[in-house]
């Protein structure tokens, strides 16, 4: 009998994934445990894994299509199994959708191969092949025996780039369309729509304050030690500024605002975003309720999100909701810039370095520990004495944290 494997449902707010690579073949044999196939999210990629012995009998869905969550992608043969949707679990698993029915008709048969060429392979590899005008039989598969995948036709053709451009007589110049293209990503193709998204509707505005940070890098090297015997966690200067901003923000609700149709929302929750960087994009993590929560609390739950962003384990729901954001270059040595707005949010602090600077100080040159903020602000809704007002506070309590942390 065959059985369904379902594109899994993960997080409360997921409707669709896109399958990006299949572990196994037609004709593979599957034991618990081992990944089936890993999709992605808006923003996050997941392994899914196979909780059932079986074969796979046909892949329905091909690498590069986006499904809607319970759409059957893949049959898995099993003599022992009855006819329902095989279990799969993803990693990490949020939430199973709903068994469905499956025919008992259905039979352990590898799909149709689609076009006129009998070579096995995914419908992503047979489009990227007629798109470059290549004959799919050509490519050879990386592991013999398996369906021809995209890696196996994008091989190809930068081996047959190579053999043209190296072929005796010939002149062929370069051009700048020459290059190893990268497909992009669906985190990718979020981060540039939501940039570009941001950059017009909203009427961005910046702001830059010097601040000492001496109070502050003491506070935490005197707060290091009983934070970390207590969580087991070491309290970053990021979690000293989320809880300080939480801080500012509380006092100018402005800050904690949205902008709708109707009018400016202003929000009595305070959730701060966490900029994180990750190997193939960016990912803004939430604290939720910061305002409320004491500064061992927020090292805990911001070790633990960035943990899981990196992982690619963090659920989608953890990565909403956020109504003020933080996105700090410091270590990279990066000094001074500007972020986008997250939206639909009204700012975005952005956190330089700490470079030690000769300032003046009672009518004497000295060195001190200083760096940059740069606010970006939503103009529509906050006007600049505002925003100017929001920075003082700002300046104020990094360089008097006790103010925050009392």
């Amino acid at each position: 009998m065959s059985s369904a494997i379902l594109m899994p449902k993960v997080g409360l707010t997921m409707t669709e994934g896109k399958i990006v690579e299949w572990r196994k073949a037609v004709g593979d044999r599957v034991e618990p445990g081992e990944i089936v196939f890993v999709f992605e999210t808006e923003k996050v990629s997941f392994d899914v894994e196979a909780t059932q012995s079986g074969k796979v009998s046909r892949i329905i869905v091909g690498e590069g299509e986006t499904v809607a969550i319970g759409t059957e992608v893949a049959l898995l043969d099993d003599a022992s199994a009855a006819a329902a949707p095989a279990q799969v679990a993803a990693a990490p698993p949020q939430g199973d959708v709903p068994a469905k029915d499956n025919p008992a008709s259905v039979r352990a048969e590898p799909a149709p191969a689609r076009g006129s060429s009998k070579t096995r392979a995914t419908p992503l590899a047979r489009r990227i092949a007629k798109v470059n005008g290549i004959d799919i039989a050509q490519v050879a598969a990386t592991s013999p025996g398996t369906p021809l995948k995209k890696r196996d036709v994008e091989s190809y053709l930068a081996g047959l780039a190579v053999r043209t451009t190296s072929a005796p007589g010939s002149a062929a110049m370069p051009t700048p369309a020459d290059g190893r293209l990268v497909k992009l990503t669906s985190m990718r193709e979020v981060i540039a729509r939501k940039m570009v998204a941001s950059t017009v509707e909203a009427a961005q505005a910046y702001m830059v304050v010097s601040v000492d940070a001496g109070n502050l890098v003491d506070a935490r090297t005197r707060l290091i030690p009983s934070i970390e015997k207590q969580t087991g966690v070491r309290p970053t200067l990021t979690d000293l500024f989320a809880k300080i901003v939480a801080v500012a923000i509380e006092r100018h609700p402005v800050m904690n605002t949205r902008w709708t149709k109707e009018g400016i929302v202003f929000l009595d929750a305070i959730h701060m975003g966490i900029a994180t960087a990750l190997d193939d994009g960016l990912v803004v993590p939430v604290i939720g309720n910061i305002g409320t929560k004491k500064l061992a609390e927020i090292a805990v739950e911001r070790h633990d999100l960035i943990e899981k962003a990196r992982s690619g384990k963090l659920p989608p729901e953890r990565m909403k909701g956020s109504t003020f954001s933080i996105s700090s270059l410091g270590m990279f040595g990066v000094e001074e810039f500007s972020a986008i707005i997250n939206q639909p949010e009204s700012g975005i602090l952005a956190v330089g370095a700490i470079i030690d600077t000769p300032v003046a100080r009672d009518g004497a040159v000295v060195i001190r520990p200083m760096m940059k903020l740069t606010l970006t602000y939503d103009h529509r809704i906050i006007d600049g004495a505002k925003a100017a007002a929001f920075v003082a506070t700002l300046k104020d309590v990094v360089e008097e944290p006790l103010l925050a942390l009392a």
